[in-house]
């Protein structure tokens, strides 16, 4: 090689060097970009795998209060018959209080009527007593009145009979 084709090539070869060299900074950012989106990549596959991981948890308490709410809704749907149930039997308890109520007040009307009735016997009654009362005072004002007068005839007969009995009692003695 001559010295001119070496001048020649010199040039071409510092400027091959100054491309490789562009071509290595390059390379270097490049390989930092990588390293950057390796780094990256790493962090979204972690978060991807806590993604995950929460997902399935999320899955299995959906799960859960699936099952929890179908729990929930057949208790609810429970409670809903039994609140029918006792609505039913509050209806008839309430139907049976009232007929009870109607059974009480005719009661009371006949308990009225009844010492009504008794009121007026005993008014009734109070009144033939209160006659008969009078009757027998009246009877026994004759009957006291018949035994003075009895009386005084036995005693008038008794005095009479005294008398006789002094009159032969003298006449014996005499």
């Amino acid at each position: 090689m001559t010295l001119e084709e070496s001048r020649e090539i010199i040039p071409l070869m510092e400027s091959m060097i100054g491309q490789i060299e562009e071509q290595q900074t390059l390379m270097a950012e490049m390989i930092l970009e990588m390293q950057n989106r390796d780094t990256q990549l790493s962090l979204m596959q972690e978060q991807n795998q806590k993604l995950q991981k929460l997902n399935s948890e999320l899955s299995e308490r959906t799960e859960n209060e699936d099952r929890t709410f179908g729990k929930r809704k057949s208790a609810m749907a429970e409670i809903g018959t039994e609140a029918e149930q006792r609505k039913q039997f509050i209806t008839e308890t309430e139907h049976r209080i009232a007929e009870l109520e109607q059974q009480i007040e005719k009661g009371r009307d006949i308990d009225e009527r009844i010492q009504r009735i008794k009121e007026r016997r005993t008014v009734g009654r109070m009144e033939q007593k209160d006659q008969l009362i009078v009757e027998l005072k009246t009877q026994l004002n004759e009957s006291l009145i018949l035994n003075e007068k009895l009386n005084k005839e036995n005693r008038a007969g008794n005095i009479q009979a005294l008398k006789n009995d002094l009159k032969l009692a003298d006449r014996a003695l005499r």
